[in-house]
């Protein structure tokens, strides 16, 4: 605000007004609804119209003037005179402050000829009522009621006519040209358009909105404290030029909020460039939306408030930002909704980059919670990201924190698999292997984006899918399983000295595909289906490089995935025509489950050892065969 408000009747009024606009500028703003930007006082140079100055949400301002008058303005005649006695005999009456305001909007408006800037402008009058007389027999209430009559249709000529039959209509005509320097109706007119009277009370009146407001979003028991809060802002923050914003205020209120109230982050993109605003993150008032902040808030499996994502602008393909909004969209858990301004070209561009499937079931796109209807706003001090390094940026720091909460919850979920085991050396030697990989995976997103989306991305289904958006609380099921599968062949196979996920040897390199649905292989059409699929399974090994392949979510034996006899003499395995088939294939078939249960490392080493002997021997002999063949 400009000046600290003096304590007359007056200022108080007007800080009263303030806290009034305050509270609905603040209740909008929680709510994520378009409402007024800012708020301050005694700015720009239009006279006697800036104890309130209020930035509206449309990009124009609305200049209040106060006037605490529970008298009358004058009793002087409508049509102005000159003073009849005394030392100023002959000079015209002076002025009251409304007199002084109307002159000055006029003034205004002939200034500025085209009214571009004061048309898109409101001008407020704030009065406790309306039955104050403005000048002798003419009261407030006329002047409302003609401003009331001014439409989208009217014109000067119709008030020129109205002025013939309502004598009202003709006594401001009167007052406004002779008292306020007003030409002619044409002149009226357009003050007209641009002016609003408010009756808004007493401070009795004005605090008892103020109250009903602040209770739809705080705590009801707090409401006087944040109302003194508020008051003392005010005060405070009463700087020449300054003006109080919405969310620089709510910092100073956020433990006060209802825990109904939902959070909310709000992107928006004209297709270049991107801003960022929300009231997920008041922990910091020179932070907006930190990744660090919206990503846990968003993602929070245990929290019960109601949770908002909000995207104005379509989906911009090949844009780091929109590939990461999509992610953060695919993966809500608990009262957590999407809403957008275009939700079709979001809902398109996920399901291309999915494939139509997150991995976890053949439907698993149905439950989205994105909605249409978002409109556009102008969010108060917004971070703006116009530069393709913010952009870069921003898109990086959600992946981050989205790898982050991921991880938390998969480091959980095998935890918790580790301590069902039957107790023993596997179980013993899992969860050694496993603190190694942790800390390695913690200590590195890249390690961590690697593995998910080798995981959740099989190369069969082509560079077209991102397995990176797969990534998330939704699919942590899938990943816990496969690493946990990683870790028991990690730990029976591996040397000493190959402690990872990538292989148990130099010869032997390990790959875990975790879906139990994919989109099927790129050269042909799209079309989500089971892991087990016929139609799949032998396009997906085939364009897998590792020379033990684990498929966590298949059920089907090796001699089923290969559709051998039932002797499962793999006779085709090695042959040219068939390079691609892993040197150990790993499913959850019913004889693995029960060795994996006795939870034996023996037992699980001579069963791998003794497929790994099978695919050397079947090599071998197909082999020979060949050769005896050209022999022959």
């Amino acid at each position: 605000m400009l000046k600290k408000l003096r304590l007359d009747q007056t200022k108080i009024y007007e800080k009263y007004l303030a806290l009034e606009e305050i509270s609905k500028m603040l209740v909008s703003f929680v709510n994520g609804i378009p409402y007024h930007l800012a708020i301050g006082a005694e700015q720009g140079d239009i006279d006697k119209w800036d104890d309130l100055v209020i930035q509206t949400n449309a990009g124009c301002y609305t200049y209040v003037q106060a006037k605490r008058q529970t008298t009358d303005f004058s009793s002087h005649p409508i049509e102005r005179d000159t003073i009849s006695q005394g030392k100023r005999k002959g000079v015209p009456r002076d002025l009251s402050p409304l007199d002084e305001a109307l002159k000055s909007l006029g003034q205004r408006i002939r200034k500025n000829q085209s009214g571009s800037i004061d048309l898109q402008s409101e001008f407020c009058l704030e009065l406790p009522e309306s039955s104050t007389k403005i000048k002798e027999g003419l009261e407030v209430r006329d002047l409302r009621n003609l401003e009331a009559q001014i439409k989208s249709v009217t014109t000067p000529y119709d008030l020129i006519v109205l002025a013939g039959k309502d004598p009202n209509a003709n006594n401001i005509y009167l007052w406004l040209t002779t008292w306020c320097d007003f030409i002619d109706w044409e002149h009226i007119f357009k003050a007209l358009k641009i002016l609003k009277i408010k009756m808004s009370g007493l401070e009795t009146d004005i605090d008892d909105r103020v109250k009903s407001n602040l209770s739809q979003i705080f705590k009801r028991t707090e409401i006087e404290k944040v109302r003194m809060l508020i008051l003392s802002y005010l005060d405070e923050n009463s700087t020449y030029a300054g003006a109080i914003r919405p969310r620089q205020l709510l910092h100073s209120l956020k433990d006060f909020l209802l825990p109904n109230i939902p959070r909310w982050t709000l992107f928006q993109t004209d297709g270049l460039s991107w801003n960022i605003s929300g009231i997920h993150d008041l922990e910091d008032n020179n932070e907006i939306e930190r990744p660090s902040i919206i990503v846990p808030a968003l993602w929070a499996t245990g929290n019960q408030n109601a949770r908002s994502l909000r995207i104005y602008g379509a989906c911009v393909e090949k844009c780091l930002v929109s590939e990461s909004l999509m992610r953060l969209s695919l993966h809500p858990q608990g009262s957590f909704d999407i809403l957008c301004s275009n939700k079709s070209s979001w809902e398109y561009a996920i399901k291309m980059k999915t494939g139509g499937t997150l991995g976890v079931a053949k439907d698993d796109l149905n439950d989205s919670r994105i909605l249409d209807g978002l409109e556009f706003s102008s969010p108060s001090e917004p971070k703006e990201l116009d530069t393709i390094d913010a952009k870069e940026h921003l898109s990086e720091k959600l992946h981050v924190e989205m790898y982050k909460t991921t991880f938390k919850l998969v480091d959980s979920t095998i935890g918790g698999k580790i301590r069902e085991m039957k107790r023993g050396n596997l179980r013993n030697e899992v969860e050694s292997r496993w603190v190694t990989w942790k800390l390695l995976l913690e200590n590195s997103i890249e390690e961590q984006r690697e593995l998910f989306s080798k995981i959740l991305h099989p190369k069969a289904e082509g560079k077209s899918i991102s397995g990176e958006l797969r990534v998330g609380l939704k699919t942590v099921g899938l990943l816990s399983e496969a690493i946990f599968l990683l870790l028991v062949v990690s730990v029976c196979l591996s040397d000493d000295d190959n402690q990872n996920w990538k292989s148990v040897s130099d010869k032997l390199k390990m790959t875990s595909v975790g879906l139990a649905f994919w989109s099927g292989p790129a050269d042909g059409s799209r079309n989500v289906i089971e892991i087990d699929d016929d139609a799949g399974i032998g396009k997906l090994l085939e364009n897998e490089t590792g020379q033990i392949i684990i498929i966590p979510q298949s059920v089907l034996s090796e001699t089923e995935v290969y559709k051998d006899d039932i002797s499962g003499d793999s006779t085709k395995l090695g042959l040219l025509t068939h390079p691609n088939h892993p040197k150990l294939l790993i499913t959850k078939d019913r004889k693995f489950k029960k060795i994996l249960t006795n939870g034996d490392i023996s037992e699980l080493k001579t069963y791998f050892q003794s497929s790994l002997d099978k695919y050397k021997y079947t090599v071998e002999c197909a082999v020979n065969k060949v050769v005896d063949e050209v022999v022959v």
